[in-house]
């Protein structure tokens, strides 16, 4: 892990290129070299080629960027995701299909934990009691992310133009409820 420090230097120094970075792992879990420099181009289009190619190295050496295991791509760090998503609020609802996935998967590690219990095999136990919680950890949080977008999306139209009639105001929070 890197040194905390250079890393909340880096995010104070690129908040702008991570922030866009954030928004982008919405839709790719993964990025490419490419990807991201494209994405640091966006936030900053004066710089030239040699610059971007610090910044992405900047980024990488901070952990903000981390290179996946036998290959050249790059993902955000869980931890930093986690804290940028939090600070900016920027959530949209979590699909039903995660959650059912998840749900899934917390009924396998339950088996597992089950048949660990049975062959008295505390290595696997304790494999599937830390999926179990990690499982539990990320449903929570994307429980917190959905209360915060419905929220945000109550304040939006809590604010916008008095004259149109409620109903229209208030349309896509009746539609985000009915869906999630």
């Amino acid at each position: 892990m890197a040194n905390p420090r250079s890393l909340v230097y880096a995010l104070y120094t690129h908040w702008d290129t991570v922030e866009l970075l954030v928004r982008l792992s919405r839709e790719f879990a993964v990025l490419t070299s490419d990807q991201v420099l494209n994405g640091i181009a966006k936030v900053s289009g004066q710089r030239d080629a040699e610059t971007q190619g610090a910044v992405l190295r900047a980024l990488v050496n901070a952990d903000i960027l981390q290179t996946l295991p036998r290959s050249s791509d790059l993902q955000l760090n869980a931890y930093v995701l986690e804290f940028v998503r939090g600070l900016t609020r920027e959530h949209e609802l979590g699909l039903a299909a995660v959650l059912q996935a998840r749900v899934a998967a917390i009924r396998e590690a339950t088996e597992a934990l089950n048949e660990g219990m049975l062959g008295a095999d505390m290595d696997r136990v304790r494999g599937a009691a830390n999926k179990l919680a990690e499982l539990f950890r990320q449903i929570s949080l994307q429980l917190d992310q959905d209360r915060h977008a419905l929220f945000e999306l109550a304040e939006n139209a809590k604010s916008a133009d008095s004259s149109m009639p409620i109903s229209q105001r208030y349309r896509e929070v009746l539609e985000a409820y009915d869906h999630y």
